[in-house]
């Protein structure tokens, strides 16, 4: 099956913030970058108070304060921000904004140095990739008006994450933290400019951990392994008003997480365990970006940027999904029940079937076996890429005896996603799983799903006296 989703103008995503206005003076914000590494919305602190809207900005010795690797814990803290706990390291994190759904943060605007960062952000916008916070030396949340220049979600808002800027001085850094679960991380970069213009970055980050969960009668650990690797270089000769730096990132991530949950019962006993029904369950990732971007100082008052970029990203969650209480003779004949519905069925004391809630209790810790081809596992293989064409532009000046800050951009956009899923049975003798049957390729889910999108943006922040003005439209052709 290929869908691909039809061109429509969306007037919802035609938004205006004007009538926005914000109490004290707000110097118009100079966005002009004296080098590619301006690739923030907001920029700092203070430019976040002088935002019409709401915007936040946490920077660089606010995150090396913590040391935080879980996004959840850095934006908690900021009002407007809703969350839902899952895995509890942030791998996959549900984040919403101004009341928008959380689930894998697929209604919010997502983007590290100002690119567009979720797999498919218009044809499959859930978050199933995430950067590595460990290596962010900024993070900004910007909502109402002042995310007109994000989209394509601009209901609830956007959260950009800053990468590691190259340093002005030549050096590196190294951070180690070892915890308990076996968990270690290590960040490490080098880099510096020189007096010819030339700069570069190397970093990388590796993050291990056995987890903090136990799985029945199973000595596999519950944690991650995520290693990431960073390069940049950049050319941005003194006094010269061009600059150009290319970014090269590549993150792999494998973790045994599950969703399969605990009978309520059996959560107060133990919030830790894990039923052996979910000891084969895996996340293996691999995410690939490149970022090219130019920019060019016109004039003292006008600045232009252009960036090229490329995500690709490749995914498969294998990972148990329900029960034939009856068994199947094949993969592709299965037919049974969520385990979502089983758990229901234990919490509230009913029966499933021909089988009692103490039954299906003793199913879930492993006391009783399962007729063969009963346990469904899916490999849930997706493939992705995000890729596109961005221009930006600011001016700032005077005109009509006030301050003016313009800025305007437009982005060509295109994405997809490539699903090619296999469901394979299994069942549970003497409390571990055996396979009995392996699925068809493709027998659960054989589709690519695409959009094209284009998108406008212009918004002036108009300064006169203690007001400030700033009225903005974003027009989205997907």
């Amino acid at each position: 099956m290929n869908t691909r989703f039809s061109r429509n103008t969306l007037a919802s995503a035609i938004a205006l913030a004007a009538l926005q206005f914000s109490s004290g003076f707000a110097a118009a914000q100079d966005a002009r970058a004296s080098s590619v590494e301006e690739v923030t919305i907001i920029g700092s602190l203070e430019e976040a108070r002088k935002i019409a809207g709401s915007a936040h900005f946490i920077g660089e010795q606010q995150l090396r304060q913590f040391a935080y690797s879980d996004v959840q814990r850095i934006v908690r803290e900021v009002p407007g921000v809703s969350l839902q706990i899952e895995d509890g390291y942030g791998l996959r994190p549900n984040i919403g904004i101004r009341g928008v759904a959380t689930e894998r943060s697929g209604r919010i605007t997502l983007l590290e140095d100002n690119v567009l960062i979720a797999p498919a952000p218009y044809s499959a916008p859930a978050a199933y990739y995430f950067p590595t916070m460990g290596r962010m030396a900024a993070v900004e949340v910007v909502k109402g008006p002042a995310a007109i220049t994000q989209g394509p979600y601009t209901i609830g808002g956007a959260l950009n994450m800053a990468s590691t800027p190259i340093p002005r001085e030549t050096g590196g850094t190294l951070l180690t933290e070892v915890g308990q679960d076996a968990t270690y991380r290590v960040h490490a970069t080098y880099g510096g400019r020189s007096d010819n213009g030339v700069g570069f970055l190397i970093e990388a980050h590796q993050w291990q951990s056995d987890g903090f969960q136990t799985i029945d009668r199973s000595g596999a650990d519950t944690g991650l392994d995520v290693t990431d690797f960073t390069a940049k270089l950049s050319y941005a000769p003194v006094g010269s008003p061009h600059a150009i730096e290319l970014k090269l990132q590549l993150a792999d991530q494998d973790s045994n997480q599950s969703y399969l949950g605990l009978s309520d019962a059996d959560f107060g006993n133990d919030a830790l365990r894990r039923y052996g029904l979910s000891e084969l369950d895996n996340i293996a990732t691999e995410h690939e970006q490149a970022i090219l971007r130019y920019s060019f100082d016109v004039t003292a008052n006008l600045s232009v940027t252009a960036t090229a970029y490329n995500n690709t990203h490749q995914r498969n969650w294998f990972k148990t999904e329900g029960i034939d209480l009856d068994g199947s003779v094949n993969a592709d004949s299965f037919s049974g029940s969520s385990w979502a519905s089983v758990v229901d069925a234990v919490n509230l004391g009913k029966g499933l079937g021909t089988y009692t809630h103490g039954e299906l209790q003793g199913i879930l810790d492993g006391n009783i076996d399962t007729a063969a081809g009963s346990v469904q596992l899916r490999s849930n293989n997706r493939e992705y890429y995000s890729r596109g064409l961005q221009f930006g532009a600011n001016w700032d000046g005077s005109f009509g005896g006030a301050l003016h800050s313009v800025s305007m951009g437009l982005r060509f956009h295109e994405d997809e996603e490539d699903r090619f899923q296999r469901n394979d049975t299994y069942s549970q003798v003497a409390g571990k799983l055996g396979l009995d049957s392996l699925g068809t390729e493709g027998n659960a889910g054989n589709q690519v799903q695409s959009a094209e999108a284009l998108a406008f943006y212009i918004r002036d922040e108009i300064s006169f006296g203690d007001w400030t003005l700033s009225p903005g439209i974003r027009f989205e052709d997907i």
